[in-house]
């Protein structure tokens, strides 16, 4: 972030992600202190709240996004934008703020309505952030042009934004009733935004730029073009993942029965 840097609006992401993560580590070792102080033997789960989206949206996700706000264009062909990264940092740093202070509150007192909002509202700063991120990578868009080398394992980076589109859709629409409702996102929500990210998204994005810019897996694409099919089969897999993991969640309290967990081992396996 010096006046002489050369990051742009990816400096942004990445001090945000920076700054995630000190505070995710500061509410850790505030649990860790409850565990010593209270004789412990699990984290109390007041705070888990707070700590896994600061970790998730407010660490991984936006250094994601810095990435992505530079590298994909590149891949692409797609023009590099320099305010809509920046906004869309923004969105992600006062989500992120918002939603943890709520939730930091939360667990030592019952909550207000307005409180409650102030989550909400955070949350979907957070989604406005992701819909952003799929715009302004242009991983989606019928214009972009990946060399013909690099096409089949561009479907994974493909794949991750047409999830985050998925992830940036279910927060809006439970974020918004949530919202609306003057009450909090429930569990089975957040538990289908949360999988959609982790495995849609931050899975499906490491794979596909390793299998990119990885010198060892760049080297072996152009040498063995003949396993091709291989990383289709890792796609396919991986999207049938996603797949699997989110329908108990998004069936909610309507699948309670113990076979709701069928799919979510398939889905690890």
């Amino acid at each position: 972030m010096r006046p002489d840097s050369k990051a742009g609006p990816t400096g942004y992401f990445f001090l945000l992600g920076a700054t995630g993560l000190a505070a995710s580590a500061v509410i850790n070792g505030f649990q860790m202190y409850e565990m010593v102080r209270d004789s412990l033997t699990t984290a109390p789960a007041a705070r888990q709240s707070a700590q896994l989206f600061v970790q998730q949206f407010g660490f991984v996700i936006v250094f994601l996004a810095g990435v992505g706000s530079r590298a994909i264009p590149t891949l692409t062909g797609q023009p590099r934008r320099e305010i809509a990264p920046r906004i869309a940092a923004a969105a992600f740093g006062i989500g992120v703020t918002l939603f943890a202070a709520y939730a930091l509150i939360a667990a030592g007192q019952r909550p207000s309505v307005g409180l409650v909002r102030v989550g909400d509202a955070g949350l979907l700063s957070c989604g406005l952030g992701l819909a952003m991120m799929v715009w302004i990578s242009g991983a989606l868009s019928p214009g972009s042009r990946v060399a013909a080398a690099s096409r089949a394992q561009f479907w994974f980076v493909r794949s991750a934004f047409a999830w985050m589109a998925v992830a940036a859709a279910l927060i809006f629409w439970y974020g918004g009733r949530a919202f609306a409702d003057g009450r909090p996102v429930d569990q089975f929500e957040f538990d289908a935004i949360r999988h959609v990210l982790t495995l849609g998204v931050i899975t499906m994005m490491v794979v596909g730029m390793a299998l990119l810019i990885v010198p060892e897996f760049a080297g072996r694409r152009l040498q063995h073009p003949s396993e091709r099919w291989l990383h289709i089969t890792m796609l396919t897999l991986l999207n049938l993942a996603v797949v699997l993991r989110l329908w108990p969640a998004l069936e909610g309290i309507n699948w309670l029965e113990d076979t709701r967990y069928w799919p979510m081992a398939v889905s690890g396996a």
